[in-house]
């Protein structure tokens, strides 16, 4: 009689490795793997230097697979000048808007983001393969991420380029 064996790692948190090992994964680099919202997202940058948001699912057996990316074309206000990129992208369920961007103007200091017309909040900055990025998220009861606007402001308090 023979007996197998079968590890569940249901409780495993996603790895870099994890989305590297994926069919749908390209060249690309990882900065950060998030939960939020009970979702798992990454962002990463490609060949072309480009930023993008994907997101992972589970399966039965605890592996993790790419369930989906944000392409470029479906991006709303992506673009790249000054060494700053911005991005914006919402999902239904949860209901969210992601803000994310990469950062590599060393004239940059800081990061704003109005919302709906609302008072500016400082993005923080984090940085991992010597890049500098952000990734935030609002809940809202809407489909719809906009009105937004972004300020890249200098450590001296200029304005260097803003999006929205």
């Amino acid at each position: 009689m023979s007996t197998l064996y079968v590890f569940y790692q249901r409780n495993q948190p996603p790895e870099v490795k994890d989305i590297l090992n994926s069919e749908r994964a390209e060249s690309i680099t990882v900065l950060t793997i998030e939960k939020i919202a009970g979702e798992w997202s990454f962002l990463y940058y490609n060949q072309s230097q480009k930023i993008n948001l994907g997101f992972l699912e589970q399966n039965v057996l605890g592996s993790w697979k790419i369930k989906g990316i944000v392409e470029t074309a479906q991006q709303s206000g992506e673009h790249y000048r000054d060494g700053i990129e911005f991005g914006v992208t919402g999902t239904s369920n949860p209901q969210a808007c992601y803000y994310y961007g990469m950062i590599s103007n060393q004239q940059v200091d800081k990061v704003r983001l109005s919302v709906e017309g609302g008072p500016y909040n400082e993005i923080q900055l984090e940085e991992a393969n010597n890049r500098r990025y952000y990734l935030e998220s609002l809940f809202n009861d809407d489909d719809d991420c906009v009105p937004y606007h972004y300020e890249a402001i200098s450590i001296d308090g200029k304005l260097i380029a803003e999006e929205g």
